[in-house]
């Protein structure tokens, strides 16, 4: 159902991006723009990770992650910006660069590091330092890149010490400037705290220093603009050349989605707006139509759909498990675009098997071989997140739009629940109201990288486009 009295959608975009405006510029974005090829998109993730949750520290996002072509290559990078906190790491930093890794070792994408780093930030090293998923696990995934024979290069930029020295150090290549890089374990301060040795950074560990003596460093070079432009040579390149650019945005989509997220949608309509013209051929378009699959194009590229077009229901649930267990044998990327309220309740859903439906669904995702994009373009609320692959069933990428929202349930039922349970207590609706409204919106699942990113509805196509051209690198190379 289109709404063409409301443009909420709009607005929350115009919110999205008054955020990532207010966000200072950094010499990262100039070194990311002066490596990528003329004229590639930007394909930027987690860009609002850490809004709003240090601000004490006056923390704001001080690295940058992110796939562009270098060399006609798809390569993630991953870039420290030195003018917040010395580029320390915080624990959401460790968190984004951590995803960002990730998706490296699924797409085997090369990684460039433009490291600019003092390390850990040392007053929430609790919180950063000695768990599974803290600093180290950096060092093991660059571990488990070199394993699988994905290219790492590291340049180094400035002063990088401690942790932030063994991201170069870990990488393959290393690529130093003279009188500007920066590489030791503990700074002249420490040295002599610790030894009693005095020393200075160039002495200890600059450029010539580890090109001339060390042996540490593989690049030497005298600029920032050398620095890049060997990069750039040394970075392997392919040949894909479809050009995004011809995609243009559709506003019609911010018209998808009713101001009440609980009226009905028209996600063939949607679906109609992303894919290839006349191309999406629906698959058991009769039956269990609260789900809707089918085979579509997008950019030329083979898709398998499954959206949702209501509440789960067990026989929508076999059909989308069908659907899977089918596509698994062609391996066609899944795309989920989620607008779900959950798994149906009641003694008649009960009665229809909907636990064990729901949970066969939930093992088909899980176990499937094809790679997967999910879209958040409304609700996810409870088990429906999981039966259409939410964060925890390792999508390659899952992306939102600006007015998802993401929570156990929605507000009103959550609201009910609560105040039977919790009558004796002071249930005050209009701050659980404030609160857990604040908590399901994209801006806070965002900013703890509940996604990759918040996109413009307007250029969904087009994200899909590029997403699916790095996923067919991977399927690609050799």
């Amino acid at each position: 159902m289109k709404n063409t009295t409301t443009n909420h959608i709009t607005k929350e975009k115009q919110s999205y991006d008054k955020i990532l405006s207010n966000a200072k510029k950094s010499i990262a974005e100039e070194r990311i723009n002066e490596l990528l090829d003329k004229n590639s998109l930007w394909l930027e993730l987690s860009a609002i990770a850490g809004y709003n949750l240090y601000p004490k520290t006056n923390f704001e996002n001080n690295i940058i992650c992110g796939i562009g072509k270098v060399n006609n290559t798809y390569s993630m990078i991953i870039a420290n910006k030195p003018e917040i906190k010395a580029g320390c790491y915080f624990p959401i930093t460790i968190k984004k660069h951590l995803r960002a890794q990730q998706i490296a070792i699924d797409l085997k994408l090369p990684c460039v590091y433009l490291v600019d780093s003092a390390g850990l930030y040392l007053p929430m090293q609790a919180e950063s330092f000695a768990d599974s998923n803290g600093f180290g696990k950096i060092f093991y995934n660059q571990a488990l890149l070199k394993q699988k024979k994905i290219q790492q290069i590291s340049i180094v930029f400035g002063t990088c010490v401690a942790g932030g020295a063994y991201i170069p150090a870990m990488s393959d290549e290393i690529i130093m400037i003279d009188k500007q890089s920066k590489m030791f374990l503990a700074g002249p301060a420490l040295v002599k705290a610790a030894i009693g040795e005095i020393t200075d950074d160039e002495s200890l560990g600059g450029a010539e220093f580890h090109s001339f003596q060390s042996g540490v460093n593989d690049y030497f070079v005298n600029s920032e603009t050398e620095a890049i432009q060997t990069c750039r040579k040394i970075i392997k390149s392919n040949s894909n050349n479809f050009d995004i650019d011809s995609i243009e945005k559709n506003e019609s989509l911010y018209n998808i989605i009713p101001e009440d997220a609980r009226l009905p949608i028209d996600v063939l309509d949607l679906i109609k707006n992303i894919v290839d013209n006349n191309s999406f051929i629906e698959f058991k378009a009769n039956y269990a139509t609260s789900i809707i699959t089918g085979y579509a194009t997008i950019a030329n590229f083979k898709v398998a759909i499954i959206a949702n077009n209501g509440a789960l229901l067990a026989n929508s649930a076999q059909k989308a498990t069908n659907f899977i267990n089918t596509n698994n044998k062609k391996n066609i990327p899944l795309i989920f675009i989620q607008n779900i309220a959950g798994f149906m309740v009641g003694t008649h859903a009960e009665r229809s098997g909907i636990i064990k439906y729901g949970a066969e669904l939930i093992h088909a995702i899980s176990c499937s071989s094809s790679d997967k994009i999910t879209i958040m373009i409304n609700n996810s609320f409870g088990a429906g997140n999981y039966a259409m692959c939410g964060r925890a069933f390792e999508a390659n990428f899952v992306w939102s739009w600006p007015n998802a929202t993401t929570a156990v349930m929605g507000y009103n039922q959550a609201l009910s629940v609560l105040s039977k349970i919790n009558h004796k207590a002071a249930l005050n609706p209009k701050e659980f109201e404030s609160k857990y409204k604040q908590q399901s919106h994209a801006f806070y699942s965002s900013a703890r990288l509940w996604d990759d990113g918040i996109i413009d509805p307007a250029e969904t196509r087009k994200i899909l486009a590029y997403s699916l051209l790095i996923i067919n690198q991977k399927n690609t190379c050799i």
